[in-house]
């Protein structure tokens, strides 16, 4: 739901059945009194050459549309039919664009750019939050349990998937960026001498400033590579500014000039996570 020029307006994801194919959309509704909702048409078909170049589907899930500085940013969760792709929740991608007026007033979304919101096997459909009091907007990601995690082992652990830490978007030119709040610096609590090696079993907050690759090291499974005695890369950043954090089974890299990437992982009993090839400061997470 968003506001706009004194109107409240809601929109939903769908895909549109054709003769060449299903087709995503973004169903607008009027909705000034929240008991009696309108349908007014089209926010944005995925025929538009903008959105099928950066956010082919056949279903658009979730769709959160905030605007970020003076632009507007649509999120949208890619889905296809089980038997077009193995895997239907695909990822998430991002337009940048403007909202126009339409036919009767209403809205139209033209989008001139985007993009991937998070480049890591396991992240989808976010959720956008605008703080109105500090003139910021927060999004939140839903990490499901990672492809090396069985069924069985899921329902004997008792809960599946976990939210991320929020994120503040920003825009740099047409390419969505986040970081991490600040507040989250209210978490650091004993400070990592990673410079001598030292691992972690846990949680950890690791800003980088050069190329830093996060490992695991051990007997573990990540992403369905059995790692067996030997280390296995979890993430890498190869240039400026990053930050690193590791909580239980989740792991976000958010680097400052380019995409995030959130990674299941599944430590071992023994399991050591390190940070190498990189002079970096560090805490474990306390709060």
């Amino acid at each position: 739901m968003f506001e706009l020029e004194g109107r409240h307006w809601a929109i939903q994801g769908a895909g549109v059945r054709g003769e060449d194919g299903v087709t995503p959309v973004i169903l607008l509704f009027a909705c000034d009194d929240l008991e009696q909702w309108e349908y007014v048409g089209e926010l944005l078909r995925g025929d538009d050459p903008v959105a099928a170049e950066h956010a082919p589907a056949e279903l658009w899930e979730c769709p959160q549309l905030v605007q970020v500085g003076e632009r507007w940013v649509l999120i949208l969760s890619l889905w296809y039919r089980p038997e077009v792709v193995a895997r239907s929740t695909v990822q998430v991608n991002y337009l940048v664009g403007d909202l126009v007026a339409g036919p009767g007033g209403s809205p139209h979304f033209e989008p001139d750019g985007g993009g991937r919101v998070d480049q890591g096997p396991d992240f989808y459909a976010p959720q956008a939050v605008v703080d109105a009091e500090q003139d910021r907007v927060l999004m939140w990601g839903w990490s499901w349990e990672g492809l090396a995690r069985t069924q069985d082992e899921t329902d004997e652990q008792g809960w599946s998937g976990c939210l991320t830490f929020p994120r503040e978007l920003g825009l740099e030119g047409d390419r969505l960026v986040a970081r991490f709040p600040a507040e989250l610096r209210t978490l650091r609590g004993e400070p990592l001498d990673i410079a001598r090696g030292q691992g972690v079993e846990a949680q950890v907050d690791l800003p980088a400033p050069f190329r830093a690759e996060v490992v695991i090291q051990g007997p573990a499974i990540v992403e369905q590579i059995h790692v067996d005695g030997r280390v296995e890369s979890l993430a890498a950043h190869d240039e400026g500014d990053a930050t690193v954090m590791i909580d239980g089974g989740i792991l976000e890299l958010l680097p400052a000039a380019s995409t995030s990437s959130t990674v299941r992982l599944y430590p071992a009993e023994g399991d050591v996570i390190r940070v190498r090839g990189a002079v970096v400061d560090g805490w474990l997470l306390g709060g």
